[in-house]
């Protein structure tokens, strides 16, 4: 005989009378926070430069100082543009 066996004491009709009313009610979704809702504004920022760059990068064209002043003119209307 298997003594380290510990049997299910509980049924599924004693589970449904326990969690139905929990498992019946939809979570309630909380809003974003303000800090949040920044950071991915920034972060959108920060990928629309990323492209830029792999762009300017890709043409070959352009210094890498060039590169740079450019992505920081783009910087500053985007951010004006996203945060406000």
């Amino acid at each position: 005989k298997n003594l380290s066996h510990v049997p299910n004491r509980r049924s599924a009709r004693d589970d449904a009378k326990q969690w139905g009313a929990a498992r019946a009610a939809p979570l309630a979704q909380r809003a974003p926070s303000a800090e949040i809702l920044e950071h991915e504004r920034k972060r959108q920022v920060e990928v629309a430069l990323a492209e830029l760059r792999d762009e300017l990068e890709a043409t070959g064209a352009l210094r890498e100082d060039e590169i740079q002043r450019r992505l920081d003119e783009r910087r500053e209307r985007l951010a004006l543009d996203i945060l406000g």
